[in-house]
């Protein structure tokens, strides 16, 4: 028997064909752009987008929070309308004086005055002119022609009777000066002597003692220097003086239960304020700059009228 024979036939082979992979349509495409993810670059760069927005826009609020805002609206009243002051008084209810200084908006005074660089232009807008150009020569030169940089107001005032707008004036080497604006009957006009910090004697010789007593300009605040013939407080109060002019201020004393004492202590509340006073140096110890108030001239830098008149007497 043959072997061979026994053995089972020989099986077909099978051949599997590969199936085509059929392209998606535009359906399937379609659907597959539908559901493919976003990428994460959009979001971050949107976000970049808005913290540049938002950083540019806090810098731009936060530069103008630093720049000088001139005027500012707590210290200044509004600006008066035609026929009125800047209180809502009616002008016709106002003496001469006063309703002139609204007869041309005072700022515009103050800055044709401070910005000038025409000794006759000033004189112009002088209140008192004739006064003016007799003191030219002892004004000091940069009260004469030298043009401010910028102005910035202070308020309307009404000191010693006198209603005036006052400003600041602001020079090039950063000192100031005061240019007060008030009424006359040619209209607004400025306080050159006030501009000028005018006093009847030069300081010099004030503290040298040639000239015993001047009529100054000063700033008043409470003092504490109590020395040599002002050194007794029962007797005494002390008030620190001070003029842009001088290199160092210096102590005037008032008898402690005088009528003006009083009035100085319950008007300065530990602040600067502008007075126009009559002094006496203290010639016996003139190396500490002590002087006797004598009279108030003027609760402010502006005096009723040219020169130095009459004073208050104590």
């Amino acid at each position: 028997m043959n072997p061979a024979s026994d053995s089972p036939p020989p099986q077909p082979r099978l051949i599997r064909k590969r199936r085509r992979k059929r392209k998606p349509g535009p359906e399937a495409t379609l659907a597959f752009e539908q559901e493919k993810p976003t990428s994460s670059r959009s979001p971050t760069l949107l976000g970049v987008l808005a913290a540049c927005i938002v950083l540019s826009l806090t810098s731009i609020w936060f530069w103008n929070l630093r720049q000088p805002k001139d005027p500012s609206p707590n210290q200044i009243p509004p600006p008066p309308v035609a026929g009125e002051t800047a209180a809502g008084i009616p002008l016709s209810q106002l003496p001469v004086e006063e309703s002139m200084l609204y007869q041309t908006p005072p700022r515009k005074i103050a800055e044709r005055f401070a910005h000038s660089t025409d000794v006759e232009e000033r004189l112009a807008l002088s209140r008192f002119p004739d006064h003016s150009r007799s003191l030219l020569k002892v004004y000091p030169p940069d009260a004469q022609n030298q043009p401010a940089r910028r102005l910035k107001s202070l308020g309307y005032f009404a000191a010693s009777g006198t209603p005036m707008e006052v400003f600041l004036a602001y020079q090039k080497d950063g000192t100031t000066r005061m240019v007060a604006v008030t009424g006359t009957r040619e209209g607004p006009r400025v306080d050159w002597d006030a501009y000028a910090r005018h006093s009847s004697v030069p300081w010099n010789e004030f503290f040298a003692g040639r000239s015993p007593e001047i009529i100054a300009r000063v700033t008043v605040r409470p003092g504490e220097f109590y020395s040599r013939n002002f050194q007794d407080r029962d007797q005494w109060i002390c008030f620190s003086l001070d003029n842009p002019d001088l290199e160092e201020g210096f102590y005037g004393y008032l008898p402690r239960h005088s009528s003006l004492a009083d009035r100085l202590l319950s008007t300065l509340s530990q602040q600067f304020l502008r007075f126009t006073l009559t002094l006496r140096l203290d010639q016996e110890f003139p190396q500490h700059r002590q002087a006797e108030i004598l009279r108030l001239n003027s609760p402010s830098w502006v005096l009723p009228g040219p020169g130095f008149p009459e004073a208050e007497e104590l």
